[in-house]
C-alpha cells in the first residue's frame, strides 16, 4: 500500500500502535531498531549509561548522538524516555542486577 493512499488520520492510528522503547532502559538490541540509529550510535548510548549518566530529554538524546532535528523528529514516536528513581539520584548511581 502506497503513502499516498494513506489519509492523515490513519497515518496517526498507527503511530499510536508503536511500541515505545525507553532509551533509559533499553538493551542494544532494541535501541539500534530504532530508526537512524546506528550500532555505533547504540554502543555510545550504552556506554554513556553504563558511566552513570542517563538521557533527560530527546534534545539530550540528540546532543549525545549528534543528531540531527529532522532525526529526532523520526525518533520521537518510538522513544520514552523514563524519570526513574535510579537515574534522578544526586549521585547518578547505577542500577545492578544481581
Amino acid at each position: 500500500m502506497n503513502n499516498e493512499n494513506i489519509r492523515p488520520n490513519e497515518v496517526n492510528r498507527k503511530n499510536k500502535n508503536i511500541k515505545k522503547i525507553d532509551i533509559n532502559t533499553a538493551g542494544i538490541d532494541d535501541i539500534k531498531k530504532l530508526p537512524g540509529i546506528t550500532i555505533i550510535s547504540a554502543k555510545k548510548l550504552i556506554q554513556y549509561r553504563e558511566n552513570g549518566n542517563y538521557v533527560k530529554s530527546m534534545y539530550d538524546l540528540g546532543e549525545k548522538l549528534n543528531l540531527k532535528d529532522y532525526q529526532l523528529e523520526q525518533l520521537r514516536p518510538y522513544v520514552l524516555i523514563s524519570k526513574n528513581k535510579e537515574y534522578t539520584t544526586t549521585n547518578y548511581t547505577r542500577r545492578v542486577d544481581l
